[in-house]
């Protein structure tokens, strides 16, 4: 039976008044329920797990949202991140519990930024800032140069604090920190070195952070060296993730060192092993660890080494590759490359501001043994004491 409508002077009988009240407790009923499903009320955040700090957010990362009132009996439930949609909610959702992934953020930056998660019902949204870093991209492989630059005194002498110059060059894809680790491998007995940011500001934490491609300074502050020694050896290592950069090499005491040409840079890229009999290419008879800097060759194969020469000035150029000490066998020469290469004015046509050559050597184990050997490849301008130098060590592949 449906209300009347009652006009001035009209006789409101008990009957007429108890069906209003019975309309009025049936609408209340069912706002009730209405209510309790979160229909027309805005949701409400109580939690994000998991938790950060400890956890770092990070986009494509797994979250619950938890709280209520967010529409997903309905359907109704709206997730974005700077106005980015989840488009997909996982199996265990409800009104009280999103399970999502964080959706790729075009605009977010290497260092992460606070972002801005809105959750809606159809009805009303609420808001929360959150901070979310990029995804997290294992730093792996050859993406980690360190290059000797100086050495302060020249000639290094004992008793006195010396400092040796370097370069931390990243090709890593993201934005990383790179921690510094140096060791005097040989005489046994010198202090642990430091590492500087300058001459005069120690690095503590010996900690770098470097973006894609970029290149900072650092240095490696001996305390002291004892007499009686003429050379020491000193190794650097850089390591961010399971990469690996470093640099190896012997100092002498009491004599002039020859100093690295900026304007030269020397990077290793691969070996190629090669079965002699058929003059073929044999991908599992050898291999290069840019790691260890080790080049590793079948005795019945040998190895061809190439690395990529790039040079800012014009000049003529001279290529060497020779034994630290004794070969043990090891046959090493320049293959397809020349001993000398001369860049001229038109190398750097067309704006650029390097030329580039690519230098090859041949690595040719010995026939019987298994001895390792170390071995340079050199590159410097002719009639400069100034160049650039990779050690190798070589080592028959079992």
């Amino acid at each position: 039976m449906s209300i009347q409508e009652v006009r001035p002077g009209d006789l409101i009988t008990a009957s007429s008044w108890n069906l209003l009240v019975e309309k009025i407790l049936e609408l209340e009923t069912k706002v009730d329920q209405l209510s309790a499903a979160g229909v027309g009320v805005s949701p409400v955040i109580t939690q994000i797990l998991p938790l950060s700090p400890p956890a770092v957010w990070r986009a494509g990362d797994a979250i619950e949202i938890h709280g209520q009132n967010f529409g997903y009996s309905r359907g109704a439930q709206h997730v974005a991140f700077d106005g980015v949609l989840v488009t997909a909610f996982k199996d265990g959702s409800s009104d009280t519990r999103l399970l999502i992934d964080i959706p790729p953020l075009p605009a977010l930056s290497e260092t992460g930024q606070t972002v801005t998660l809105v959750v809606g019902n159809g009805f009303g949204s609420t808001s929360q800032q959150m901070f979310i870093r990029p995804v997290d991209i294992p730093i792996t492989g050859a993406v980690i140069d360190v290059f000797w630059d100086s050495v302060t005194p020249n000639p290094i002498t004992p008793g006195v604090p010396v400092f040796i110059g370097y370069r931390l060059r990243s090709r890593a894809p993201v934005t990383a920190t790179f921690t510094i680790s140096p060791q005097v491998l040989a005489p046994s007995g010198i202090g642990t070195p430091q590492v500087f940011n300058s001459l005069t500001q120690e690095n503590t934490s010996r900690q770098i952070q470097l973006s894609t491609m970029e290149e900072k300074p650092f240095f490696v502050r001996i305390p002291s060296l004892p007499s009686g020694i003429t050379t020491f050896e000193l190794e650097v290592e850089a390591t961010a993730g399971s990469a690996v950069g470093s640099d190896a090499r012997e100092f002498p005491l009491n004599t002039p060192i020859i100093l690295p040409d900026s304007t030269i840079d020397l990077t290793p890229l691969n070996l190629e092993a090669i079965d002699p009999s058929t003059a073929l290419p044999d991908p599992a008879g050898g291999s290069y660890d840019h790691a260890s800097q080790t080049i590793q060759v079948r005795q019945d194969r040998s190895g061809l080494m190439s690395l990529r020469a790039e040079f800012q000035e014009t000049g003529t150029y001279v290529f060497e590759v020779g034994a630290i000490g004794s070969l043990n066998g090891w046959d090493v020469e320049l293959s397809e490359t020349p001993s000398t290469v001369t860049i001229e004015p038109a190398d750097f046509s067309g704006g650029a501001s390097e030329a580039a050559e690519t230098a090859k050597f041949f690595v040719n184990p010995p026939s019987s043994g298994t001895a390792s050997a170390e071995i340079e490849f050199r590159v410097f301008r002719s009639g400069s004491t100034q160049g650039q130098a990779r050690r190798f060590d070589l080592e028959l592949q079992s």
